[in-house]
């Protein structure tokens, strides 16, 4: 876990100044642990929690949004024909008959 350490000894030293919401978690962990005592706080505020929920946002955030914008995008496309055919067409005279490169997005 060497980012996430790396990243909660920058929060200790800016911790008064709390930058992002990462840093609002770690400063109410800390609120927590020093009312209650560590073996008081809760599981999911746990540094091992924080450190999991972090590694789901950032590996499987980005995959969920653009499998849910895809999956309405063609939704969108079954229900609206003309739209359907002018993209076809869009796609047909930016890349011919060859599948589409980023290269095309100009």
């Amino acid at each position: 876990m060497p980012w996430f350490d790396k990243r909660v000894e920058t929060y200790q030293k800016y911790h008064e100044d709390p930058r992002d919401y990462l840093d609002f978690i770690l400063l109410k962990r800390d609120e927590i642990v020093k009312k209650s005592g560590e073996d008081k706080v809760p599981d999911y505020l746990s540094l091992q929690a924080i450190y999991s929920s972090q590694v789901d946002n950032l590996g499987l955030g980005g995959f969920d949004t653009t499998a849910t914008s895809t999956d309405w995008s063609m939704v969108f496309l079954m229900n609206n024909p003309e739209v359907q055919e002018n993209v076809y067409k869009e796609l047909k005279e930016v890349c011919g008959n060859k599948p589409p490169t980023l290269s095309d997005r100009n």
